[in-house]
């Protein structure tokens, strides 16, 4: 029942969304897409690991789909009686930031390097270890340096071809740092700066996205990983797949996008020994990197472990972007905060739509890109996240410039 109310409502968002001649990449619309194609794929239960939960595990999906578009409706409308100025984009100083951020992006790369040796690619080191403190971040802002070359590039092209060669550049970067979440967010980000530069992204190109982003993955498992991790064969017989032996390459991302849904209804509805964090795990990123846990949170360990330590599957940690709503309040937890998100995303859709210069079109990107990857983790609460705001709004702060209103262009 599950997999045939999924699918339905699925076809049902999309027919809808083309007649009505809706926006795909409207948050609510993309958002319930996204989790319900995720959950459409868990309910198949193609592997022998996987657990049916029947149709609670539906009305949590249905109830969380519900609360953000309640969010999403509510955003428009919560709105400021303040006319804000509006402006535009400095060339010069537009320049200047996006060259100092490419220098300190590329310079941390190669500190890393320095440091920690060869990158994953070369070394086969395991990828989750190669980071280290302070430099890394840095090397994050690498989401914003994408972001701005993008942007740039289907905009007012002040950097001219110089965007696509950076483009290049951070590319090779991602690869040897051997980080497919950070390719699939560049991908995701041309998708979404063309429908907001350019035009309204027909449903083919999403599909070619995915297309895309399949390919990606398997030729990560089939190359870039060799030697890191199990291989596509051994994996296939080891999860006990029920696809044919020639689509054992399909095992990777399928785990990858249903296997979250089975983590997390495994925490909700088998463990009895549940303690919530009241707010831990939401922030949990930022009292970390702040190494302030131990006086914000004394009894952290023990919250710390009890996801680690009722996980079925060692190497299948996450669980989807409820994991951490529900790891703190609940159930409850799961309707609010993907309340909040709904009323943040709809938001940031609504002032990109009202006006889109650069802070704007950012953070409606990152709020996209979050949505995208909901079915997997909460980008939305990631440290890196926070640190890209913060960047893209003091490149904002320098670069813009009172504009004209009658101007018809708003960069």
């Amino acid at each position: 029942m599950n997999t045939a109310i999924s699918l339905i409502l699925i076809l049902g968002i999309i027919v809808y969304t083309i007649l009505k001649k809706r926006d795909f990449l409207s948050p609510a619309t993309t958002f319930s897409i996204v989790m319900l194609f995720a959950f459409f794929l868990h309910s198949l239960q193609l592997s022998k690991m996987q657990t049916d939960y029947g149709v609670e595990s539906l009305l949590v999906v249905l109830s969380a789909l519900a609360s953000f578009w309640i969010g999403s409706k509510l955003s428009k409308v919560v709105k400021s009686k303040r006319k804000k100025p509006k402006y535009g984009l400095n060339k010069r100083r537009f320049k200047t930031m996006f060259y100092l951020l490419f220098l300190a992006v590329v310079g941390s790369y190669f500190v890393t390097w320095v440091i920690l040796g060869a990158p994953p690619l070369l070394s086969k080191v395991d990828r989750a270890t190669y980071f280290v403190s302070g430099i890394g971040t840095i090397y994050l802002l690498i989401d914003s340096l994408s972001f701005m070359a993008i942007y740039d590039w289907f905009g007012d092209k002040i950097l001219g071809k110089k965007s696509l060669l950076v483009l290049l550049v951070i590319v090779l970067m991602m690869i040897t740092v051997s980080n497919k979440f950070q390719i699939f967010a560049l991908l995701c980000q041309g998708l979404i700066l063309y429908n907001v530069e350019k035009k309204k992204v027909k449903l083919k190109y999403i599909a070619l996205l995915l297309l895309l982003v399949l390919l990606i993955f398997v030729a990560f498992y089939s190359y870039i990983y060799d030697g890191m991790y199990i291989s596509s064969d051994a994996l296939y017989l080891e999860t006990g797949m029920k696809l044919p032996s020639n689509l054992s390459f399909l095992t990777e991302p399928y785990l990858y996008v249903a296997y979250n849904f089975d983590n997390l209804f495994n925490y909700m509805f088998n463990v009895s020994n549940v303690v919530f964090g009241h707010g831990y795990f939401v922030i949990h990123g930022l009292v970390e990197s702040a190494n302030i846990t131990n006086f914000m949170v004394p009894d952290h360990q023990t919250l710390d472990i009890l996801w680690s330590n009722n996980l079925e599957h060692w190497w299948l940690t996450t669980g989807t972007c409820f994991k951490e709503f529900y790891q703190d309040f609940g159930m409850f937890g799961i309707l609010f905060g993907t309340g909040i998100i709904g009323l943040i995303c709809g938001k940031a859709y609504n002032s990109v739509k009202e006006h889109a210069n650069i802070f704007n079109t950012y953070l409606y990107t990152i709020c996209m890109v979050s949505i995208l990857f909901a079915f997997f983790t909460n980008n939305f609460i990631a440290v890196k996240t926070l640190v890209n705001i913060a960047c893209m709004y003091f490149v904002y702060l320098v670069c813009r410039e009172r504009k004209d209103e009658n101007d018809s262009k708003d960069s």
